[in-house]
């Protein structure tokens, strides 16, 4: 939604000349896009851009890290922390949405591509949003005692 942009019918021209989409957020953001990935020569600088910057901090958090708490001197430190593990349904489920829609893209005509670019953004902030309700939120907010 654009920071409901959209909804709310306004415009920030400044932001929006530098953003690939023209649009009022900052992962579109020309700085942000280099486009390379796709081509056959991959830099390092190519994997800054911000969706793939994302990616890595997305799947760092909610599949790499419930595996290094296995390893006793890394579990201690991610508990001190403060991380919430996510149990193993949530990442099977995680898993299996993302690359049903990876593969969806993969497999879909190029001008569903976009469409199916910004479903998995969406996705993601689900996930994100799912993790949070579950996991973070204390359960006495949630479901308060007398």
């Amino acid at each position: 939604m654009s920071w409901f942009q959209r909804l709310f019918d306004y415009s920030v021209p400044w932001v929006e000349d530098l953003n690939k989409q023209k649009e009022f957020n900052l992962h579109n953001l020309n700085i942000f896009q280099s486009g390379k990935l796709t081509d056959a020569s991959i830099e390092l600088s190519d994997f800054l851009e911000a969706q793939n910057l994302f990616r890595l901090g997305f799947f760092g958090y909610f599949i790499v890290l419930p595996f290094l708490l296995n390893i006793p001197i890394l579990r201690g430190f991610l508990l001190k922390l403060g991380y919430k593990k996510p149990d193993i349904g949530f990442i099977l489920v995680l898993i299996f949405v993302l690359a049903l829609s990876f593969t969806a893209t993969i497999l879909c005509p190029s001008f569903v591509k976009r469409a199916m670019a910004e479903t998995r953004e969406m996705l993601y902030a689900y996930f994100i949003m799912a993790y949070v309700i579950i996991y973070i939120w204390p359960d006495d907010k949630i479901h308060p005692t007398g």
